[in-house]
């Protein structure tokens, strides 16, 4: 047999073999992050409060796709007299969930408004909030 005809067969039959082979779907992980955990995929950046929103910006640090982020967004109230506090505070804390997707090294704004409204006091004021990271989604073709 001559050699064009073995590579002629040799190329039909891997190209019917590659028509035949369904593709790996992409392959869905999910990671939950400790305290303090410095590499995770996803990072938080320009939070602030704005009337009454919290703002930022989801940072996606990876070479995949990333949805369903899970924030802790906490609301710390200052008392005025620390030493002798009031009997409720005002601050909160809320888990919101980020469906995404953030796209490989890119970046995602997210707002959460309280409900109900953070109340104006005189008593103390409201620290600037603190959004952490506590799990995510990531997607990756395998």
């Amino acid at each position: 047999m001559k050699t064009t005809h073995v590579l002629a067969l040799t190329s039909f039959a891997l190209g019917a073999l590659l028509a035949i082979t369904p593709l790996a779907p992409a392959a869905t992980t999910t990671v939950e992050i400790a305290d303090g955990d410095a590499n995770s995929l996803v990072a938080v950046a320009d939070v602030s409060r704005r009337e009454d929103k919290i703002i930022g910006t989801l940072v996606n640090r990876g070479g995949d796709e990333v949805r369903d982020i899970r924030l802790l967004i906490d609301v710390a109230f200052l008392w005025k007299n620390e030493l002798h506090p009031g009997e409720d505070s005002p601050g909160r804390s809320a888990v919101l969930t980020v469906a995404g997707p953030i796209a490989p090294h890119g970046r995602l704004a997210f707002e959460f408004t309280p409900t109900p409204p953070l109340a104006e006091r005189s008593d103390g004021r409201y620290a600037d909030p603190k959004v952490r990271v506590m799990g995510y989604n990531f997607v990756s073709a395998q």
